[in-house]
């Protein structure tokens, strides 16, 4: 069987263990530039998170914390604040939280919002969204994970 496939079966077998607990709130911060989204999420120390697989080549930042990371493409790292590195297209990531995490991602986009008001905001990143990550479904859960929340319904991100 391919490495690939297999890694992604194990990531799909701990999306559906951690379901079983308390989901762990993890904010997203959005920012725009002229060509540019920045999306930071904030992860709390002690929590095990997943990331959507990624289609695009971007750069990432760990601006805060310590955290373990294991994706299919990169294998296991110990990643300490201050960290910048490059995600490619394929990339999932687990990673657990040993301090709290700021991790901060950035990609090249045509979109942005018409104003400034949260509606519009919500709309231009799920564009976004739609252009950067995969909507491939776990399996097991019949479902994704997105924000650690599970979405059953995969057409509407």
């Amino acid at each position: 069987m391919d490495q690939e496939l297999i890694n992604a079966d194990k990531i799909d077998q701990i999306e559906a263990e951690m379901l079983k607990y308390d989901t762990i709130d993890c904010p997203l911060n959005h920012r725009f530039l002229s060509g540019l989204y920045i999306r930071e999420i904030l992860m709390p120390a002690g929590s095990l998170v997943t990331s959507m697989i990624h289609k695009t080549t971007h750069p990432f930042f760990v601006l805060q914390g310590k955290v373990s990371v294991f994706s299919e493409n990169d294998g296991e790292q110990y990643i300490e604040a201050p960290y910048s590195g490059t995600t490619y297209p394929n990339t999932r990531r687990v990673l657990f939280i040993h301090e709290n995490c700021v991790w901060t991602t950035v990609h090249r986009t045509d979109i942005q919002p018409e104003n400034d008001s949260q509606e519009a905001i919500a709309k231009a990143v799920s564009l976004i969204e739609n252009e950067i990550l995969d909507k491939r479904e776990n399996q097991i859960i019949g479902g994704r994970v997105k924000n650690n929340i599970i979405t059953h319904k995969i057409d509407n991100p």
